[in-house]
C-alpha cells in the first residue's frame, strides 16, 4: 500500500519575464492591479524557462523526497511535454497513476514586481484519468486532493466513499472554481476530510464572509469531528483551527522572493507531511511555512521543495506559534 496518492493536475509552466509595469485601476468595489501590455505591439522577453508544475505533481514531490511511497492520479499528455513530466516523476520516484491522452496542461506565468498572473490551458487536466471502478480499487494511508477540475472531482468523490472502511486520511485543497460552487457542492468530500486546507480567497468563496478565524469555525463544522482547517493569506500570517484553538504563523520578512508559484503547494504539502509524521499543529505550520519560504527563492514551483530536512529545519526555527 502506498503511503500517500494525490489527486491534481499536472502542468508545464513557461515562466516569462519582460518589462511591463503593472497600472492600478480604480473599481468601484475595490484597487485592482492590471498588466498593461500595448496593443498591437511586438513586447520582447527577457527571461523564459520551462519546469513542471501542477498541484497533484508538486505536492506530491515534496512527500517523495521525505521518503514517502507516493503515487499521483492525474492526466497525462501523449506528446513531448507529458514525457517529461513522466520522466520527473519516475526520477522523484513518484508511482504514476493515471492515464497518458491528449494534450498537456500548460501554464505561461507572467512574472511581475515579485508577483505573477498566470495563463493556463488545462488540456487533459479536464479529462477523467482513470476509469471509476479502478480508481475505486486505489489504496494509500493518505490522500491529498490538490486543485481538481469538475470531472476531476465527480471522480474524486467516488474514491473517497472507501475511507471510512480502512483508516484512510483525506486532505483536500479545493481550487478558486470548486469553492465557487459552495459549500454544499462539495459536501461530500468535507464529510470525509480530515484537513482541509486553501487560502483566504477560496474560504471566502465558500462561506460568503471576509474573516479569517470565523471562517475557520465555519468550515471545521463541515469536516470530520477530529479534523484541522487551514487557511493561508500570502505574505500576512497562516491559520490553523482544531476545533478548540486557533494557531498562526508569521512568514518571514527577509525572504528575497523570486517567484511565488507553487507556494500554496509547498506550504500545504509541508503541513500534510506533519501530520503524517504525528507533529503539533505548530510543527505542522511551521513545516509549511519553511517548505514554501524555501520554494519561493527558486524559479520554478518544484525547485525548492524540501523534505526529509523539514521537520529538522521545524524544530530549530525559532518562530513562535501563537
Amino acid at each position: 500500500m502506498l503511503d500517500i496518492i494525490t489527486i491534481g493536475s499536472a502542468t508545464i509552466d513557461t515562466f516569462i519575464t519582460t518589462d511591463v509595469k503593472t497600472l492600478k485601476i480604480k473599481t468601484k468595489k475595490d484597487n485592482q492591479e492590471y498588466i498593461a501590455l500595448p496593443y498591437g505591439s511586438k513586447i520582447l522577453i527577457n527571461k523564459l524557462q520551462h519546469h513542471t508544475g501542477g498541484g497533484g505533481t508538486n505536492t506530491a514531490v515534496t512527500f517523495a523526497k521525505a521518503g514517502l511511497k507516493t503515487g499521483f492520479l492525474g492526466s497525462i499528455g501523449k506528446d513531448h511535454d507529458g514525457r517529461e513530466i513522466q520522466s520527473e516523476l519516475r526520477k522523484k520516484n513518484i508511482k504514476f497513476l493515471g492515464t497518458i491522452h491528449g494534450t498537456t496542461g500548460h501554464s505561461t506565468i507572467l512574472d511581475v514586481d515579485q508577483d505573477r498572473t498566470i495563463l493556463t490551458y488545462k488540456g487533459c487536466n479536464d479529462k477523467i484519468p482513470l476509469e471509476f471502478k479502478k480508481a475505486k480499487k486505489l489504496r494509500a494511508k493518505w490522500f491529498y486532493i490538490a486543485s481538481v477540475t469538475e470531472k476531476m472531482f465527480s471522480l474524486t468523490k467516488e474514491i473517497i466513499k472507501f475511507p471510512k472502511n480502512n483508516k484512510t486520511k483525506i486532505c483536500f485543497n479545493p481550487s478558486s472554481y470548486i469553492a465557487r460552487k459552495g459549500l454544499k457542492y462539495i459536501h461530500t468530500i468535507l464529510k470525509n476530510t480530515y484537513c482541509l486546507i486553501l487560502n483566504d480567497e477560496e474560504a471566502e468563496l465558500l462561506t460568503g464572509h471576509n474573516e479569517i478565524k470565523e471562517n475557520l469555525k465555519t468550515l471545521s463544522k463541515n469536516i470530520i469531528f477530529d479534523g484541522i482547517v487551514v487557511i493561508t493569506a500570502g505574505k500576512k500570517n497562516a491559520y490553523a483551527y482544531d476545533s478548540r484553538k486557533i494557531y498562526s504563523l508569521k512568514p518571514k520578512e527577509d525572504i528575497k522572493i523570486k517567484e511565488t508559484t507553487g507556494a500554496g503547494d509547498a506550504f500545504a504539502s509541508g503541513f500534510v507531511l506533519g501530520l503524517i509524521k504525528k507533529q503539533s499543529i505548530p510543527i505542522c505550520m511551521k513545516m509549511g511555512m519553511i517548505n514554501s519560504e524555501h520554494t519561493i527563492q527558486h524559479l520554478g514551483a518544484k525547485e525548492g521543495l524540501l523534505g526529509n530536512n523539514l521537520l529538522h529545519l521545524a524544530s530549530l526555527d525559532k518562530r513562535i506559534v501563537k
